[in-house]
């Protein structure tokens, strides 16, 4: 595995190895130890072997957008899309590199622009069109659908609007990736900034720096490109981490099992191998569901895909328990009884602060919502109805205060055959520590947590 990644290293021309940010080797890693993911998992292995796909096959050629997003403000794909870089590869040469350190400006010209040609903003659907207020739909806010593929198609029409641009692909990066290679690297001291960043600080201090302390020097204000700090850090990081390359092979491989780490691709048939090997970050169809478990039944389906919009960052303060249970009801049908609680561990003090989060809880088509709770008080007629991506979901806006508890609980009437079981979890990118237990008919099914999608089957 050494081997491979100096392989890599080697691959990109001297010149802009050291002159280009070398967190774009990051993303070579990531989407190459995706095709690398036979490393310890014979089945991938297999698959490897049959289709004789080279492991950087995907990231060989094309302009791929990198969205660097923030989970201590937790959306649908891992969290706010604070800054991206766009790569043009070549060949695996890197051609050119466009880092942006500010996406509220770029939605902000484009909104101004469209508005002084007298066009027509778009407005996003909803229920988010309420969080955000109206205000126009923009790139910022653009990773909304539960389904990563699904996203990924209002992200480049984004992007297509707002810079004229077109891309072959898209990688989202979450933060916590760079908690997990600071916890590799140890902290990392930048002398131009006066700081020392570590995994225990990584939020705070990125967040101090490009909200506040970058803003003190008046000049700053004109120049208004807050991200550069993390332009600066990222690469210090990855050069760090490059000295232990088989701890690295081995980090970067859990967060695309963890969908810290999701791909997107343009051409068919390379996006159909991320989603075949669950790196697409994408819900299945309920055929899909079916062949997952190797059944003609319907099978069950549980995913609580969380969004927050208040602005403060405190996703990362709320810990999360799930209890799922079903059982059969006087009708001999199967229900579910869901209990979702979130304990908000953080402070009113910035950048924390009020928890407010659209959560979806996405169940099979057709399940039957009979009631829903909030800390024992009926929500049922607050409880917004609708469908996404072949499923049915139950959504709510939930508003939790530092220190506060909320229970939410939902009951609902499940359209699965009792004969044989068959669940799928799935995992919210950017969500970290879940903690959930499963039961069937009184047998406990799993008890842990939610680190990555679990399938559970019961005969």
């Amino acid at each position: 595995m050494g081997k491979f990644l100096d392989t890599i290293s080697k691959k990109l021309p001297k010149r802009r190895r050291f002159r280009l940010p070398k967190f774009l080797i990051l993303i070579l890693l990531v989407t190459s130890l995706a095709f690398l993911g036979f490393f310890g998992v014979g089945k991938l292995g297999a698959d490897y072997a049959m289709s004789k796909i080279e492991p950087i096959f995907l990231l060989k050629d094309g302009k791929f957008l990198l969205l660097f997003q923030n989970n201590a403000e937790i959306r649908s794909s891992g969290g706010f899309i604070g800054s991206y870089a766009v790569v043009d590869i070549k060949n695996l040469e890197i051609q050119s590199l466009d880092f942006n350190t500010n996406i509220l400006k770029l939605d902000r010209s484009y909104s101004e622009k469209v508005q002084q040609e007298g066009g027509d903003l778009i407005l996003a659907p909803e229920p988010l069109a309420k969080f955000l207020k109206n205000k126009p739909w923009t790139l910022r806010d653009a990773n909304y659908d539960a389904s990563f593929p699904d996203a990924s198609q209002d992200i480049s029409k984004f992007y297509n609007l707002e810079t004229g641009g077109k891309v072959d692909g898209i990688i989202a990066l979450n933060a916590q990736v760079m908690v997990d290679l600071l916890k590799l690297t140890g902290p990392i001291s930048l002398d131009k900034y006066g700081v020392t960043v570590t995994a225990d600080n990584f939020y705070d201090t990125t967040q101090y720096e490009i909200e506040k302390d970058y803003f003190q020097n008046p000049e700053n204000w004109v120049i208004n490109e807050p991200k550069t700090f993390l332009k600066d850090l990222y690469p210090e990081i990855i050069s760090r981490a490059f000295n232990n390359k088989i701890a690295l092979a081995k980090l970067l491989k859990k967060e695309l099992d963890q969908k810290e780490v999701l791909l997107n691709f343009v051409d068919p048939t390379k996006e159909q191998i991320a989603i075949e090997h669950n790196w697409a970050g994408k819900i299945p169809a309920n055929q899909e569901l079916k062949d997952l478990f190797n059944t003609a039944d319907s099978a069950d389906y549980l995913y609580i895909n969380s969004n927050s919009y208040s602005g403060d960052k405190s996703s990362i303060k709320m810990k999360e328990s799930i209890d799922y249970k079903v059982t059969l009801n006087e009708q001999g049908n199967l229900q579910a009884g869901l209990k979702l609680t979130r304990i908000h561990t953080g402070s009113y003090t910035w950048p924390d602060g009020p928890n407010d989060t659209w959560i979806r809880v996405l169940v099979p088509e057709g399940s039957l919502l009979l009631n829903a709770k909030l800390n024992e008080q009926d929500i049922r007629n607050n409880v917004i109805l609708g469908t996404e991506a072949e499923k049915t979901f139950f959504g709510y806006q939930n508003f939790t205060n530092p220190g506060q508890v909320s229970i939410l609980e939902f009951n609902y009437v499940l359209p699965v055959k009792t004969d044989a079981y068959h669940l799928l979890v799935q995992k919210q990118p950017g969500v970290i520590g879940e903690q959930i237990n499963v039961y069937y008919l009184g047998q406990i099914l799993y008890d842990g947590i939610l680190d990555e999608d679990k399938k559970f089957c019961y005969n």
